[in-house]
């Protein structure tokens, strides 16, 4: 999401660290410390998208990843509309969304490893709302 928004609306030239190790800059790059296997708390900026959806300000969040933002092109991406919404306790980006949009919302966690499945993620949910509020219907065969 973050490379997509970096490079068709920022006009970034910019790639992900693990996919392109060869390029020369990178919008995701590797964490300082690996997230893999670990829990955070993630801190929602009030009335964003994402606290709405989570009904807190703070949330626990499992990862599988060890890379994110490269904090060098937070004000790039801030300054084209992007919003980040959620943090880790030292600051670092966790969520962004980008308002008015029916759902461009993106992670640093992964939603489909919370609970037991029995039920899912708010986040999850609210995606599939917003996919059913924005389908088009079906247009009739001639």
């Amino acid at each position: 999401m973050l490379l997509e928004y970096g490079r068709n609306v920022c006009g970034l030239d910019v790639a992900h660290a693990e996919n392109n190790p060869g390029a020369q800059a990178f919008l995701v790059e590797p964490l300082s410390c690996s997230l893999a296997g670990h829990e955070g708390l993630v801190r929602l900026t009030p009335g964003s998208r994402i606290e709405q959806i989570m009904g807190a300000g703070t949330i626990v969040e499992a990862y599988s990843c060890s890379y994110g933002l490269n904090d060098a092109y937070r004000r790039t991406l801030a300054g084209h509309g992007l919003v980040f919404s959620g943090h880790a306790e030292d600051g670092m980006v966790r969520v962004a969304e980008l308002p008015g949009h029916p759902f461009f919302v993106g992670t640093l966690f992964q939603p489909e490893l919370a609970g037991d499945g029995r039920r899912p993620h708010p986040l999850i949910g609210a995606f599939a709302a917003a996919v059913r509020r924005h389908a088009q219907p079906p247009v009739p065969a001639p």
